[in-house]
């Protein structure tokens, strides 16, 4: 064997070597982020019913927009709208809370609504601020309990038997 196949085969070699080590690595800090982001949803999620016990749905939206805007970085972000999301599920029902809550596969509909309430909540100026983007990214959490709610209503109402008419009376003779 040449001395340039010697060379090509050595490359070759710390090459594979490097992508074994990588993938080595990269499963262990993977599987490690994963564990612990899985350990805090489901810590939020006790919170969150806990929390929810004694509170309505509206004020489970107040808490989560309190919380997200404390949050330093997105797994803060992800860990509220998991709470949010199981204090919507555990909390006594608001009314109208899902009022104008649009279809989450309605692209246009959703991006107006998300600006309006996040301009509603964060006031005019708040546009290109962070406060605003972390009201953005939370309230996909109000919108899919809204959206989940409806389909289990619809589902229940498809399921109902169908009412039985009560019996015409004969004419008398």
């Amino acid at each position: 064997m040449g001395k340039t196949a010697k060379i090509i085969l050595s490359i070759v070699g710390v090459f594979i070597l490097a992508c074994i080590v990588g993938s080595v690595l990269f499963v262990r800090f993977t599987k490690k982020t994963f564990t612990a982001l899985a350990d805090e949803a489901q810590r939020q999620s006790t919170e969150a019913r806990a929390w929810a016990r004694g509170h309505q749905q509206g004020e489970c939206m107040d808490e989560g927009m309190a919380r997200v805007q404390r949050c330093p970085g997105i797994q803060c972000q992800i860990a509220v709208q998991t709470f949010t999301a199981a204090c919507l599920s555990a909390a006594a029902p608001t009314a109208g809370l899902c009022d104008g809550v649009p279809h989450p596969q309605d692209f246009m509909a959703t991006s107006q609504w998300i600006n309006n309430r996040c301009m509603a909540f964060n006031g005019p100026q708040s546009a290109p601020a962070q406060a605003s983007m972390r009201c953005r990214n939370l309230l996909p959490a109000l919108q899919r309990h809204c959206f989940a709610r409806a389909l289990i209503a619809a589902d229940a109402a498809a399921a109902a038997p169908p009412a039985v008419p009560a019996p015409v009376p004969a004419p008398a003779p």
